[in-house]
């Protein structure tokens, strides 16, 4: 399994005001947003008496480039992939956070010593939740693939296959691990090439 990281981000603008009544929180919506809304956002508001808007998002950072450009900051929290989090917070679209004054563990651990490994890796942002690309076979065929390289062979296993539609963070991983066990192995490098064909197809 590849493990990832999604994080919290806070979106730029100094022309944002500094106090508001409102919290904005962009999420990627569905199962997901929902049990976000459950157990993060409405014991938040609960405790801190703020009021929370949550709002889908699509992924990417056309949005926030959008807004940053126009001067018009709608969204105070963005949740966002690690690819998108390094590209916005590299071209200014993010405030850096300053994870001073992140708050100590239950057991006064210090935040950078306390979050999971990585999750203060990006200045801009902050990792809240840990996700792993799993692989699913339907056998009534016979034996499915047991490995990535496997996946991508299409001759050897035939069968639809179901990907994410973002590359970067799907089939491009991916292949890069194939690329990097044919360095390592006897693995043929044609293969990853005809994976990304088929992919690209």
């Amino acid at each position: 399994m590849k493990k990832h990281l999604t994080y919290l981000a806070t979106t730029a603008l100094l022309a944002s005001p500094v106090l508001a009544e409102d919290l904005t929180v962009t999420s990627f919506g569905g199962a997901y947003g929902a049990a976000q809304m459950e157990h993060m956002i409405e014991p938040y508001m609960k405790e801190s008496g703020t009021n929370v808007l949550f709002e889908d998002y699509g992924g990417g950072v056309a949005e926030m480039k959008a807004q940053v450009e126009a001067g018009n900051i709608l969204w105070d929290v963005v949740d966002i992939e690690v690819i998108d989090l390094e590209r916005a917070c590299a071209e200014g679209y993010l405030e850096v956070i300053d994870q001073s004054v992140l708050p100590d563990g239950d057991d006064g651990t210090a935040a950078a010593d306390d979050f999971i490994e990585d999750a203060l890796a990006n200045e801009c942002g902050v990792g809240n939740i840990v996700w792993s690309v799993v692989f699913a076979v339907n056998t009534e065929n016979g034996e499915g693939p047991k490995t990535i390289a496997d996946f991508f062979d299409t001759e050897a296993f035939p069968g639809k296959r179901g990907l994410r539609k973002r590359p970067q963070v799907s089939a491009l991983s991916l292949l890069t691990m194939i690329a990097a066990a044919a360095f390592v192995t006897s693995l043929p490098l044609a293969l990853g090439e005809a994976a990304l064909r088929q992919y690209q197809g």
